[in-house]
């Protein structure tokens, strides 16, 4: 393979210059302000993201609780229990699990 064809001349490509004198406290000013500018930008973001999200109180969207016990309330949670003891006992009894690494 002729890698002769493939030669790129970089002199042709623009470049940066940086200029004929360092300047150091203007590099770091820059920087500086730039770094500040991009901090207050994130926390102007979070704030409002934080109003936003405060607005949007998910605990006031929650139904009214009722405030006595009515005897139907109490039959659905014994009946809840006992359908959950049930499954429980045929977990124990009647359900068959096989370990794949055996």
């Amino acid at each position: 393979m002729n890698l002769s064809s493939f030669n790129v001349n970089l002199s042709s490509l623009p470049s940066f210059s940086y200029g004929s004198r360092i300047r150091a406290v203007r590099d770091w000013v820059v920087l500086v302000v730039l770094t500040l500018v991009l901090l207050a930008g994130f926390a102007l973001w979070a704030t409002w993201e934080y109003l936003e999200g405060a607005k949007a109180d998910p605990i006031s969207d929650l139904p009214p609780l009722p405030d006595t016990i009515t005897p139907e309330t109490l039959a659905k949670t014994e009946q809840l229990f006992t359908e959950r003891a049930a499954e429980a006992e045929r977990y124990r009894s009647e359900y068959q699990f096989v370990d794949p690494s055996r």
